[in-house]
C-alpha cells in the first residue's frame, strides 16, 4: 500500500461479488478513502492488525452463511471491536436485518443501495472518529460520571478503574448519555446520536442496544446507572428513584 493511500481513511469490505468490489472502489477512491478487500473474517482481522482500518462493509448475500454470526466475531475481537460496520443485505431479508441490529451493527444498506449513500454515511462514521469532532462534549479529553470514565480520543470506557467493552453503537449512546447527565434522553434523541436518523430503527432497537449498554456496565458493579423513564426514555443517574426500571 503507498504512502499516500495509508494516510487516506482504510474501508475493509468484505465479499465475494467482485464486480461490486471494483465498483465500491472506484467510488470511494474517489471521495479520498483506500479499499481492501477481504473474503472473510479472517481476512478482515489479519487486516486490521496490520492497518488503521477506519470502516468494515459487510456484502451479505443469502448464500454467503450467517451475517450475524460473522458481526458478533468481529465485534469480540479486540483488533476490530470498536471499528464501525456496516452491512448490506437483500430486500425481504427480515431475519438478517433483525439478527444484525440484535448484533450490534453500525449500519445497514438495502440492496440496490446507491453508493452515494454509502460515501456519506462513511464520511459521517470517520469524521465523528476524529478528535474532538462535533459531537465529543467538550473535546478532547476524558469525562467522567460518578466510577464512570470515557475517553473520547482512544474510545476507551473504564468503571472504578475497570475496562468496560463497548460496540460502537454502544458507545455513541454512552456518550449522549454522558453529555447530558441526569437528563431524560428520548428514544428518538438516542437514535439519532447513535444511527444518525436512520430511518430503519425503531424504538425497539433502541430499547435493546440500551439494554446490551446496561448489561456491560453492570458486569463491573451492581449499581445501575442506567434510569428507564416509562414511555420517554433513559437517564445517566447516580440515584434510581423508585419509578425507574430496567428496559
Amino acid at each position: 500500500m503507498h504512502e499516500e493511500a495509508q494516510e487516506k481513511p482504510l474501508v475493509v469490505i468484505c465479499t465475494s461479488d467482485v464486480d461490486l468490489y471494483l465498483l465500491l472502489d472506484h467510488v470511494l477512491q474517489a471521495a479520498s478513502f483506500v479499499t481492501h478487500l477481504a473474503g472473510g473474517v479472517d481476512e478482515i482481522l489479519e487486516i486490521a492488525a496490520h492497518a488503521d482500518a477506519r470502516a468494515i462493509f459487510l456484502d451479505r448475500r443469502r448464500q454467503s452463511g450467517a451475517a450475524a454470526g460473522k458481526l458478533r466475531a468481529l465485534r469480540e475481537d479486540s483488533r476490530t471491536r470498536s471499528i464501525p460496520i456496516i452491512a448490506l443485505i437483500d430486500q425481504g431479508a427480515e431475519r438478517d436485518y433483525v439478527d444484525l441490529l440484535k448484533s450490534g451493527i453500525d449500519d445497514i444498506f438495502i440492496r440496490p443501495m446507491l453508493p452515494a449513500k454509502l460515501v456519506e454515511r462513511l464520511t459521517a462514521l470517520v469524521a465523528e472518529q476524529a478528535p474532538g469532532a462535533p459531537g465529543s462534549a467538550s473535546g478532547p479529553g476524558v469525562v467522567h460520571f460518578a466510577d464512570l470514565e470515557m475517553d473520547l480520543i482512544t474510545y476507551r470506557v473504564r468503571r472504578g478503574g475497570r475496562d468496560i467493552h463497548l460496540s460502537p453503537i454502544e458507545f455513541k449512546i454512552l456518550r449522549h448519555l454522558l453529555q447530558h447527565p441526569e437528563q431524560v434522553a428520548t428514544r428518538e434523541e438516542l437514535k439519532t446520536a447513535a444511527w444518525q436518523g436512520n430511518v430503519h430503527v425503531g424504538p425497539r432497537t433502541v430499547d435493546v442496544h440500551v439494554g446490551r449498554l446496561r448489561k456491560a456496565l453492570l458486569s463491573v458493579s451492581d449499581h445501575d446507572l442506567i434510569r428507564t423513564v416509562r414511555s420517554v426514555g433513559y437517564a445517566l443517574s447516580n440515584q434510581q428513584s423508585g419509578g425507574g426500571q430496567h428496559g
